[in-house]
């Protein structure tokens, strides 16, 4: 079910001007050598279209002149760097700040820092700011600045490599201790072709792509990154055989072309297959801009090629997964099912505060065992620190069904830190699971400080022969998880406990232990079948299996609607049922208020704790609170209060009532803002002063739900 009123992010705002870390004001001092001021400098490349002179973006990573073994490009080890200094609105070479001519700097590949070659800094002038102008090529332009480069033969990545010019043009640097970010763009347009073999060519071999009526020749002007000239004579370009075909083709090649405007001159492509040339036109009114990719679907059959329309929206390196800037938080955007298991990837090898935004529903349905975002092995902690942001769209067919022991299982394994998972709605989720001791559809374990908040999830849980937390959204929570709702399924069979050990299922969580599960509706079922030796507990209940006696386990403002049963082989364990909670402990300040249950809590032995409220509570903390399943008090070691109240057959009006009871519940609660980002403007913050009162709506009359798009802004 998509959260009402949540509005998607419009990514195609235009990105942010790239910062300067820190400015720092002028620092006093005269022109002697002990005040002057370093210039430091770092290098990215921006990988999607930009205007000439544009300092704005720094979308992706730095990229350059090698392809590394993901297929992106990288910078290499030897890359160099060309920066020089001018005074405000100048030129090359005519205001040139004195020394700051064609200063030659490395490159460290591994950050993209770079540092004078002779050793020696460029240092800002007195009380002004400056304009720079870098570039790195592989040829030298000659003494008037101008770069030519001739485009024919780009059959090697050497080859084609040294025909990517890159520029750089940052304006009003301020004098000052701060590292200057100079965001490089592509001065070629390039080209890509996805070829696929097609009618009496089927299964033939491709040798050669060449293209005929675009510039062999051309030149830039670097005082400005201008295209110079561009001359079109009668011989070809000839493109590079990408290592590895897009998805569902026979070949991908690429080619750098000089940008141009759009003409009548007739542009061909000629495609070699199986030693015969096969030729097709390409549209005379395309345009080619600068930094820009242009990808080609191609078709090759017996009777010509075909070339369809070109997409503008792949990153130029097109392994690199495109990202937009949000509040100064870099997003990796997630648009299928490839992404998504590309930024698992990147997550699980290291890089676990990436961020991410999803802009198109997505199917897993051709992945069989997904592999979680953040693991949790018991050897092994990785959890993701970072945002996604699920945008409103759907992730439908999530499977997994082998997982390591000891595992957390769910599209997230486990977060921690400030993570912050959003808007993410889940759809026909099937989890099998005999392993994995922390299981939910969402996400297996749930870290102190992490948050989720507006996430849905429908599907099913099937997991055994473990001591497991199972959840219908997270199976261990000790975060916060607010204004979510579930329809899951949960079965909790054969399990075998052994020694002193527990399991604990729920609607939203297995187990609640110093966390926060505020404003969350749960409808699907909840059944867990034993298998265990003496002494052992068993907790389940509509919302969570059990919520700790910690002072920061709260749950406030919830919906249970789904049935909890528990059926046991041994007489002598220890069995918690609830409709809301199985067991909860309230000594030390764990809390339960303003809830409601309408499923019924059974077990199948005689000693079993039931109630269709709580299964069994030590101390108090539980308020304001009501059960309408059949068959059970409010809970089964307190008989009906006027604040805890049993009744199958409510009136109306009557729980509503009983759940706008003004109460202040403490902890961290998500406040809401829709026409905010990044992640639906979800801020997190500590409260004592969120009354119930204003989180219920009263439904049909009868049956209250809750207000989930509620702003609650600070």
């Amino acid at each position: 079910m998509t959260i009402a009123n949540c509005k998607k992010l419009l990514l195609l705002a235009a990105l942010p001007a790239m910062m300067l870390a820190s400015c720092s004001k002028e620092e006093p001092g005269g022109n002697d050598a002990d005040s002057r001021i370093p210039a430091a400098f770092t290098a990215v490349v921006q990988s999607t279209a930009l205007p000439p002179h544009t300092n704005t973006g720094g979308s992706s990573p730095a990229t350059r002149t090698a392809l590394g073994p993901d297929g992106n490009t990288v910078w290499t080890a030897g890359d160099v760097v060309s920066i020089s200094m001018l005074t405000p609105g100048g030129t090359l070479p005519d205001d040139l700040v004195p020394g700051s001519a064609n200063v030659l700097h490395n490159v460290n590949p591994e950050d993209g820092a770079l540092t004078p070659a002779d050793g020696t800094p460029m240092y800002y002038p007195q009380n002004t700011a400056v304009d720079i102008i870098a570039w790195h090529t592989s040829k030298a332009p000659d003494d008037n600045y101008i770069l030519t480069l001739n485009t024919t033969d780009q059959t090697t990545v050497e080859k084609q490599l040294a025909l990517d010019p890159l520029y750089s043009k940052f304006e009003g640097v301020p004098r000052g201790n701060n590292l200057v970010v100079l965001v490089f763009h592509h001065l070629m347009s390039k080209v890509k072709f996805d070829i696929t073999l097609g009618l009496g060519l089927s299964g033939g071999t491709l040798t050669d792509v060449r293209l005929a009526g675009f510039p062999e020749e051309g030149s830039f002007d670097m005082r400005d990154g201008s295209v110079n000239k561009a001359l079109i004579t009668d011989k070809p370009v000839r493109a590079l055989k990408s290592g590895v075909a897009a998805d569902g083709t026979d070949a991908s090649y690429t080619a750098l072309l000089i940008p141009q405007e759009a003409n009548s001159t007739p542009r061909t492509i000629v495609v070699t297959v199986n030693g015969k040339e096969y030729t097709g036109t390409l549209p005379a009114t395309d345009a080619y801009a600068a930094n820009t990719m242009y990808t080609y679907p191609v078709s090759v059959r017996e009777t010509g090629v075909e070339v369809g329309m070109p997409t503008t929206d792949v990153p130029w390196t097109e392994g690199e997964l495109p990202t937009v800037t949000l509040d100064g938080k870099i997003f990796r955007i997630i648009r299928n099912a490839d992404d998504l298991k590309r930024f698992a990837d990147d997550v699980n090898n290291g890089q676990q505060n990436l961020n991410a935004i999803q802009t198109a529903d997505i199917d897993l349905g051709g992945i069989d065992n997904w592999k979680p975002i953040g693991m949790q092995y018991s050897s092994d902690l990785r959890p993701f620190t970072g945002i996604y942001n699920g945008n409103g769209f759907t992730i439908s067919n999530l499977k997994i069904s082998n997982m390591q022991k000891g595992s957390a299982a769910g599209l997230f394994g486990m977060t921690d830190g400030d993570a912050l998972l959003t808007g993410i709605h889940l759809r026909k989720v099937e989890i099998i699971s005999g392993k994995a001791i922390n299981v939910g559809t969402l996400v297996g374990f749930n870290g102190s400080a992490s948050t989720v908040s507006l996430c849905s999830a429908q599907g099913k849980i099937n997991t055994s022969e473990h001591d497991p937390n199972v959840g219908g959204l997270a199976g261990f929570n000790n975060g916060t998880i607010t204004r979510c709702r579930t329809d899951v399924e949960i079965i909790a069979d054969r399990i075998r406990l052994f020694g002193q050990r527990s399991a604990g299922a729920g609607g939203i969580t297995g187990r609640n232990f110093g966390g926060l599960l505020f404003a969350c509706h749960a409808i699907g079922s909840v059944t867990m079948e034993v298998n265990t030796s003496e002494g052992n507990s068993i907790y389940a209940g509509g919302i969570a299996g059990y919520n700790s006696n910690d002072s920061g386990s709260t749950i406030y403002c919830c919906i249970a609607e789904g049935d909890v049963s528990v059926t046991s082989e041994t007489e002598d364990i220890n069995i918690y049922a609830g409709g809301l909670v199985g067991c909860h402990y309230g000594h030390y300040g764990g809390l339960l208020n303003s809830c409601y249950a309408s499923g019924t809590a059974t077990a199948s032995t005689i000693e079993a704790k039931v109630g269709a409220i709580v299964g069994f509570m030590s101390g108090d903390n539980v308020d304001c609170c009501y059960g309408a399943g059949v068959g059970g008090k409010g809970t089964s070691n307190c008989g009906n209060t006027a604040r805890l109240i049993c009744n199958i057959n409510p009136g109306k009006g009557e729980i509503l009532q009983l759940m706008s009871r003004s109460y202040s519940a403490p902890g961290t609660i998500t406040c809401y803002d829709p026409d905010a980002t990044p992640a639906y403007g979800i801020d997190t913050y500590s409260s004592g002063d969120v009354k119930s009162s204003d989180f219920w709506l009263a439904g049909d009359g009868t049956w209250p739900v809750l207000y989930f798009t509620r702003k609650t802004l600070k």
